[in-house]
Formats: structure tokens, C-alpha cells, sequence
């Protein structure tokens, strides 16, 4: 079977720059985020930390949506525009995939349950916590309330993690397994994770400041979008990944913040958004971990 095009038919965002296309632009165009600052045992910590909520933005999201830890209401979010932006029906979704990339996955979640067993004991342990302690929640909620029923996964690859899942993802089209995917990045931010990010030396004024975002795409077999009547708004040509030297950055962090696993889909969202310049995306980890995403226009 012949390789298949790869094409972007929606994209979302989420983050401490607000919510939405239209806000990230305004971002990339000067305006700053917004921030909160963690007092920690020693000194603190300021990172990028929405202020918004989900209903603000939509507020027929699912009557579930108040029990979600904060990294599945951001991702819902950020999906919700992307599929809308596509146009897909409710009869395509259900064969649409999904792939997640996160670095941090459900760190918070689990230390606030963590410390309500140690406080309350495991009697009181919050049964709405448990849930969320699993890093695929966010892609389980999100294929739950956009009724995706195709194949999902949820990768955990550090500072790559976005980057892997958009690879993973239009490989999946690429290849045959599935005419189209929901991929994307999500890391978000909280008084725990700040006092890991300040023990590993992180510091105010040092670099970017940590943020929370999340975004997605919708990838799409270009012959596919083309039945369907669906815009293009750009194709993902092959990737790159592996171990070893080369240049790679968060190419959104001066503006966005450092956005760990959310960088690459965020850069590639920017894009087809019409908010940056079609080219190459490169992220890596601290491992040096590499992957190279091939970002071209719809043309």
C-alpha cells in the first residue's frame, strides 16, 4: 500500500496565554501571560498559570467537566476546538484516534491524593482523585465526551512527548491504520510540580518561565480532507526521531513560556493557525532525545 499524505484539518490551543487561536496569536504578538507565583519550602517559584475556566469558552462542555483534574479540562478543551475547527461529523469520529504526548502526565493529581491518604487515611481516599491518577486520563476524557472510538495512546517522553505523539500520529495515517487522529501535547501547572521544578533548579529569571498549556490537531489523510470538502490548513511531511546531537528548541518558549510536552504541538498549531511561518519543528529532552517534525503549508 502506498504511503498516504498527512494533512491539518483543525487545531486548538490552550494556556496561560488564554484560550483559543486568536488569543495565541495575541500572544505571539507581545502580549504577556499570565503567571502566579508558589511560595515553596525555600524561596518560590513563578510559572505561567491560566486564570480562565473551561465554560468561559464553552459552556456546553460535559456536565462531568467539574470532577476533571486540570490537565483533562484543558485537553478537552484545546480538542473541542481543534475537532470543531475540522468539521468532522459524529460518524467520523468514531473511527478518528488519539494520541497524547505529556511529561509530566498526572503528577499532581497523584501527590494530592497521595497526601490525602496520608492525612485521612485510605478509608477517606478521594474516589474522584483515583481516576485522574493515570497519565491517559486526559485522552480518556476526551475520546468519552468527542465519542472517538478509534486507537489511543498516550506517550510519556519527557519534553518530547508532543512532538512523539504528532509523529506517532500521522505515521499511524500515513501508513494505513486509521484515516485520521486527534494528537497533541498537555502539561499544565501547580504548587507540587513547582517545588519539583525549583529542587531541579529551576529559578525565576532563568530562562523562559515554566507554563501550562495543552493543544491539538487534527491530522487527516490528505485524500480524505479531500472528499470530505475539508480546508487544509497544512501537511505533515516525515519525521525524525532518535537519540542524538543536533539543534532543537522550544520555538514558541520566549513568548508562551516553556511548555514542555505542549512545545511542539503548540509551534505546529501556531502554523496552521496562520500565526507563524511553515518549516521545521524540533524538540528534544534533557536526555537528548530528538524529534523533528516536517511542517509544510497546505500547498
Amino acid at each position: 500500500m502506498p504511503e498516504r499524505d498527512v494533512v491539518i484539518t483543525g487545531a486548538g490551543a490552550v494556556g496561560a496565554f488564554g484560550a483559543g487561536l486568536d488569543a495565541l496569536g495575541t500572544c505571539l504578538a507581545g502580549d504577556p501571560i499570565e503567571t502566579r507565583r508558589f511560595e515553596l519550602r525555600e524561596g518560590g517559584l513563578t510559572v505561567g498559570y491560566a486564570g480562565w475556566r473551561v465554560r468561559q469558552h464553552w459552556p456546553e462542555a460535559p456536565a462531568r467537566l467539574g470532577r476533571m483534574d486540570r490537565s483533562s479540562q484543558h485537553f478537552l478543551l484545546a480538542g473541542w476546538q481543534a475537532l470543531t475547527a475540522s468539521g468532522l461529523s459524529a460518524e467520523q469520529r468514531t473511527s478518528t484516534g488519539l494520541v497524547l504526548g505529556t511529561r509530566f502526565g498526572c503528577l499532581l493529581v497523584n501527590e494530592a491524593y497521595h497526601r490525602g491518604l496520608l492525612l485521612k487515611g485510605y478509608r477517606l481516599a478521594s474516589p474522584l482523585l483515583f481516576g485522574y491518577t493515570v497519565p491517559s486520563a486526559p485522552a480518556g476524557e476526551l475520546s468519552i465526551a468527542l465519542g472517538l472510538q478509534g486507537p489511543n495512546l498516550t506517550l510519556m517522553a519527557g519534553d518530547s512527548s508532543g512532538g512523539s505523539a504528532l509523529a506517532r500520529a500521522a505515521a499511524w495515517i500515513r501508513h494505513g491504520r486509521v484515516d485520521r487522529v486527534i494528537a497533541g501535547g498537555c502539561d499544565t501547572q501547580g504548587p507540587w510540580l513547582a517545588q519539583e521544578l525549583h529542587d531541579a533548579g529551576v529559578r525565576d529569571g532563568d530562562g523562559p518561565v515554566p507554563a501550562e498549556a495543552a493543544a491539538v490537531v487534527v491530522l487527516e489523510a490528505a485524500d480524505c480532507a479531500r472528499a470530505r470538502g475539508a480546508r487544509a490548513l497544512g501537511a505533515v511531511g516525515e519525521s525524525e526521531e532518535g537519540f542524538g546531537d543536533g539543534d532543537a528548541e522550544d520555538p514558541l518558549a520566549h513568548n508562551v513560556g516553556r511548555t514542555y510536552a505542549a512545545a511542539a504541538p503548540l509551534a505546529v498549531t501556531a502554523m496552521a493557525g496562520g500565526l507563524a511561518r511553515f518549516g521545521p519543528v524540533a524538540v528534544h529532552d534533557e536526555l537528548g532525545y530528538r524529534v523533528r517534525l516536517d511542517i509544510r503549508g497546505p500547498g
